[in-house]
């Protein structure tokens, strides 16, 4: 009876709130009609060109928040911070580009309204900063795709970025941290102290690479390749191979684990301990650099 009473106490509150959701879906004009004053309000705007320029003195942070625009970081042989918005979009809002200074920071961003939609858009936010620009630049950024090339240098660099593809090239950043939620990360020529990597859906593929790395991809494959190799290394995937590659001269402590796949080494490995299945822990040369390396379901490769 208890459980009877139960079941018939949550189908009433259950018809209630069904009841109250109709009443504020009716009440507020309902989805067709708040889909229907978007679409209304849409407008395109064509060959936007947008222009501002902010002094880089006692700057310490370059900040650039953007939704649905490209950001090329171009350095330059200039005394200033260029940011120059370009493109086409039909959206149901005009995007003004607009640059704050708070302290030793320096916001560029793209003024919105709280409430939009975005149809269409080919928008390019280029920032172009001082070659002799050494200190952090933060990128926030959603729908969009990164490009930072041409021998930059940095104490750090940030990137956060919910769907989109980042390049990164020819750079010497001390931190850095790029987060993504879709899209694929891929460096060429990168030094680092230390570097942090968190994919959800997408590739990591870093060539010619140096610094200690800790990745992480839900679902993709992780590539790395040094030239140079006196570093740690610290990878997980849920899905998707791991593949290092080392000079021939590398030494590492190797502890590789993958839940389904194979692991293969061609270095002359030590094993220590006893061997489990799908599981591989020695030394090459000596352990003074680390590999850890976790896989759910793909294939892990030492080369």
């Amino acid at each position: 009876m208890n459980i009877k009473k139960i079941v018939t106490y949550l189908v009433i509150i259950m018809v209630i709130c069904y009841g109250v959701g109709i009443s504020i879906i009716s009440f507020t004009g309902g989805f067709k009609d708040n889909f229907s004053i978007s679409y209304k309000n849409k407008k395109t705007y064509n060959d936007l060109d947008q222009e501002k320029i902010e002094k880089i003195d006692n700057i310490n942070q370059i900040s650039i928040e953007t939704s649905s625009c490209d950001v090329n970081i171009i350095p330059e042989d200039r005394e200033d911070v260029k940011a120059h918005l370009y493109g086409n979009i039909t959206s149901t809002f005009k995007p003004e580009l607009e640059t704050k200074v708070n302290g030793n920071e320096l916001l560029i961003f793209i003024k919105r309204p709280n409430s939009y939609s975005i149809f269409n858009s080919d928008l390019k936010l280029d920032i172009f900063v001082p070659k002799n620009y050494k200190e952090s630049i933060d990128v926030d950024s959603s729908s969009s795709n990164i490009n930072i090339q041409n021998e930059l240098t940095l104490n750090s660099l940030s990137i956060d970025l919910s769907s989109g593809n980042t390049k990164l090239k020819d750079l010497n950043i001390k931190n850095l941290k790029c987060e993504a939620s879709s899209g694929s990360l891929i460096g060429e020529n990168i030094i680092t102290n230390n570097t942090v990597l968190d994919v959800s859906s997408g590739t990591i593929e870093l060539n010619n690479f140096t610094g200690d790395l800790k990745g992480d991809s839900s679902s993709g494959s992780i590539e790395v390749n040094y030239n140079v190799f006196d570093n740690n290394i610290d990878l997980e995937t849920s899905s998707g191979t791991v593949d290092i590659g080392l000079p021939d001269d590398a030494k590492f402590y190797l502890d590789a684990e993958c839940s389904s796949g194979n692991i293969e080494c061609d270095f002359p490995i030590v094993v220590r301990g006893k061997q489990e299945n799908n599981t591989l822990k020695g030394t090459v040369g000596d352990d003074k650099n680390k590999i850890i390396i976790n896989t759910s379901s793909g294939n892990v490769n030492i080369y």
